[in-house]
């Protein structure tokens, strides 16, 4: 199933890139199936979830990934290593 689902993504991605409206509201309409598995059991859930639902819970993963990444490479100084002052700008000839 998550095969056919990664070919919709694919094939809305690229219509994305020609007409965004478009893409939107093909992936409003189709429904794909999710399967789910239910937490501490065994057991498996099959839901129906819209295209658009999908996309938005991927880029969402992605962003929050990006961001955490992001936040592993910040470098962080002393407070008072911190210059305050700015500087000096003189104001180009018109």
């Amino acid at each position: 199933m998550m095969a056919s689902t990664s070919y919709l993504l694919a094939y809305v991605h690229e219509i994305a890139r020609k007409d965004v409206e478009r893409a939107r509201l093909i992936s409003e309409l189709i429904e794909v199936p999710l399967v789910k598995q239910l937490e501490g059991t065994t057991k498996y859930v099959v839901e129906k979830r819209h295209l658009s639902d999908i996309i938005l819970q991927e880029y969402s993963r992605v962003g929050e990934e990006a961001g955490e990444d992001l936040a592993k490479r910040v470098i962080y100084t002393k407070p008072e290593e911190r210059s305050t002052t700015q500087p000096a700008t003189t104001p180009s000839p018109i």
